[in-house]
């Protein structure tokens, strides 16, 4: 009996080892078996790649008010959306300082004046030197345009409306210390129909631009319209702050009630052409941003290699890295492979 069951389970085990050995058959011949897929060439694409942008809306008659001089604002007479007059006062600063200014300038001029009529007198009796007649003359001029300058920041230490229109921002209030051209506010023209969007733009897509491309402009608070437009300007300097190039666009036939700061979204059509290499659509695995992966027939074996991508063209993929000229792209069967399967091209 015991002969019997020992039999049966070297049988048992040489049947469970007949069968690893087929899994391990069969798993192999699965892994060198080819996939069929689908591909295409690499080519190139002479076509107008689109610059997508987003920007704010403005006037073009936007005035941003300021003090020539600084110092702490004494009372604002507007508020935001009130509408002015040209020369209206809208704001002013405390002026004992700039008052004390002008006072001391003044008693500066009068001692140098009746200096002046000393030193000519002395001069006459040959007492006082020419030079000392010269200096002090010097003196009495510097210290009169000294006293036009006080003057002159005494009169500027308020803002008034340089045209009729609305102020759409009030950006500081009484109490606050302001310094000289910090904007306080922000005045619209009335009946402005000079709007613009101002964009900012990378260097690449600057050089490409050109004064009259077409534009589309979407306004987020008008989805259901969309606006045609032209570039009416370009930076000729990069924006500091944001590190852009800001283009400015006119809106064409508007017939909505706009006001500056609606934001926007645009596409401009550059008129210059573009050779890039393109490849379909399909051929794209998944991606971020300007990058994605694609795989590309390696002698009969799938490679996944990352590409950096510019734009979409009529379901074409304009690539500027990653690829070149002539290669093979998987775009049907792409599922189905893992970097360095075996494939077979249908």
């Amino acid at each position: 009996m015991k002969i019997i069951n020992t039999l049966k389970y070297i049988a048992f085990c040489f049947f469970i080892f007949s069968c690893k050995n087929k899994e391990k058959v069969i798993e192999k011949n699965t892994l060198d078996e080819a996939i069929p897929v689908h591909v295409k060439i690499v080519g190139k694409n002479n076509a107008t790649n689109p610059i997508v942008a987003s920007g704010i809306i403005a006037s073009e008659s936007e005035a941003r008010l300021s003090f020539k001089t600084g110092g702490i604002i004494e009372k604002i007479f507007v508020i935001e959306g009130q509408s002015v007059r040209k020369g209206q006062l809208l704001a002013k600063l405390n002026l004992a300082e700039i008052n004390a200014n002008v006072a001391q300038v003044n008693e500066q001029v009068n001692k140098l004046e009746r200096d002046l009529a000393r030193v000519k007198n002395l001069y006459k009796d040959s007492v006082a030197t020419l030079e000392q007649l010269q200096n002090i003359t010097t003196a009495v001029n510097v210290a009169r345009q000294n006293q036009s300058i006080a003057a002159f920041n005494q009169q500027y230490s308020e803002i008034r409306a340089t045209t009729n229109g609305k102020i759409v921002k009030k950006i500081m209030n009484e109490g606050e210390l302001v310094g000289p051209g910090m904007p306080v506010f922000f005045l619209v023209a009335d009946n402005a129909n000079d709007w613009v969007v101002r964009v900012g733009v990378s260097d690449k897509d600057w050089a490409r631009l050109k004064i009259g491309d077409n534009a589309s402009i979407n306004i987020d608070a008008f989805k259901d319209q969309v606006f045609s437009g032209s570039v009416k300007k370009s930076a000729a300097s990069i924006d500091p702050t944001s590190g852009l190039y800001q283009i400015e666009l006119s809106i064409f036939r508007c017939n909505k009630p706009l006001i500056s700061g609606l934001f926007s979204n645009v596409n401009i059509t550059p008129k210059t052409k573009q050779t890039s290499l393109s490849i379909p659509i399909e051929a794209l695995l998944e991606g971020s941003n300007k990058s994605a992966y694609v795989y590309v027939n390696d002698n009969n074996v799938a490679r996944k290699v990352m590409i950096k991508t510019n734009g979409i063209v009529q379901n074409e993929v304009l690539v500027i890295e990653g690829l070149v000229e002539g290669q093979q792209v998987i775009t049907d069967g792409s599922a189905y492979l893992t970097d360095g399967s075996k494939i077979e091209i249908k």
